[in-house]
């Protein structure tokens, strides 16, 4: 996983390439999402839950600050056990460059299953950073958050928490519509000694620009 997180970087890097003429900044525009997340949970060194959540996101862009707020539903069920997870962050974020934003998110995922209900509340640093194929509309993603801050309701002790996503987009040339595919990968180690625990998946997500002045 971490060489494959590295590569996409590296790729990113080599693809980026300054365009020669950039159509007008916009002042500010709204776009809205829904997404699926094929998700896969692995709970210690023995044990894979999946299943399928659905998601929906909404952001708003003036300048260069956006605010994004996005969720995901669903559970995940292995042979054993059954989790109902819910799945929000808010983070806001100031492009940098064209191709690299900066920024500060918040997360909160719940679980919970038969035997007790767990809230985990992240506060942490959020980057990403975006580079065109040199295919018209198609571009690559990569993001990264760690979350040093962070709060728990119920039975998991939670020390830190990272993630990672790296995507593709292609954006239509005659419509404010993208598709987007990407694979991410959540991290959580505990501070009991326990094995850490990950979730992730594919997701594949649409957006479209509501309005744009």
């Amino acid at each position: 996983m971490r060489g494959a997180c590295l590569l996409a970087l590296a790729l990113l890097g080599t693809a980026y390439r300054p365009a020669a003429a950039q159509t007008p900044e916009r002042r500010w525009a709204v776009w809205a999402s829904v997404s699926t997340l094929l998700a896969r949970q692995e709970v210690g060194t023995d044990d894979e839950l999946t299943g399928t959540w659905m998601g929906a996101a909404l952001e708003g862009q003036w300048r260069r600050v956006s605010l994004v707020a996005r969720g995901h539903t669903g559970s995940v069920r292995s042979g054993t056990e059954e989790r109902h997870v819910r799945l929000t962050d808010v983070a806001l974020r100031v492009a940098a460059q064209r191709w690299l934003s900066v920024g500060l998110e918040a997360e909160a995922l719940r679980a919970a299953d038969d035997v007790d209900t767990t809230v985990w509340r992240l506060v942490g640093p959020v980057a990403a950073v975006s580079a065109g194929l040199g295919i018209a509309g198609l571009a690559a993603d990569a993001e990264g958050a760690y979350f040093p801050v962070h709060g728990v309701a119920g039975a998991d002790p939670l020390s830190q928490a990272a993630r990672v996503e790296v995507g593709m987009t292609y954006a239509a040339r005659r419509l404010p519509v993208s598709v987007r595919v990407a694979f991410r990968r959540q991290t959580f180690a505990f501070s009991d000694g326990r094995p850490s625990e990950a979730l992730g998946g594919l997701v594949v997500s649409v957006r479209a620009r509501l309005v744009a002045r």
